[in-house]
Formats: structure tokens, C-alpha cells, sequence
């Protein structure tokens, strides 16, 4: 269950994650409610590093 707290009705920026889906190794980018990049980091198309998206 998620729970958001607001103040006076207006929802608190989120950041937004993007998955460059590939057969080898996924690129991810994470942008804040500016659109600047916060993160970014590949994983390997394996069982740890698709633990390390989850």
C-alpha cells in the first residue's frame, strides 16, 4: 500500500525512472520533477542485476 501525503491538494514532485530494456545489460535513468537527471546506471541482463532494480 502506498500512501501520499499532500499540502493544500497539490502532490509533492516524484522522481520518474526510465529502463532502456536490451538482451546484455539495461540502462536506467531517473529524472527529478525538472526533468534534470539525477541518476543513471546500467544493470546486467542476469539474476543480480535485475535484483538491483527491484
Amino acid at each position: 500500500m502506498s500512501v501520499t501525503e499532500t499540502i493544500g491538494g497539490v502532490e509533492p514532485p516524484r522522481p520518474t525512472a526510465g529502463v532502456d530494456w536490451a538482451s546484455e545489460d539495461h540502462a536506467v535513468a531517473v529524472v527529478d520533477h525538472d526533468g534534470e537527471q539525477t541518476h543513471r546506471f546500467s544493470v546486467a541482463h542476469d539474476a543480480a542485476g535485475l535484483r538491483t532494480l527491484i
